[in-house]
């Protein structure tokens, strides 16, 4: 088990929080900012689980 994990977690919470915020604000580079953040931080949690 990785020692990132709570920095993968936490990545993955500002990934989410950028992603809406830029769909609330109508800031589409801001939501697919998020969105990449996202599905970075899910990869990685993913990865050190294996």
């Amino acid at each position: 088990m990785s020692t990132d994990k709570p920095k993968h977690v936490v990545e993955e919470i500002v990934g989410k929080i950028k992603e809406e915020w830029g769909e609330y604000t109508g800031n589409e580079a801001l939501r697919v900012e998020g969105e990449a953040e996202l599905e970075q931080a899910k990869e990685d949690l993913k990865r050190d689980e294996e």
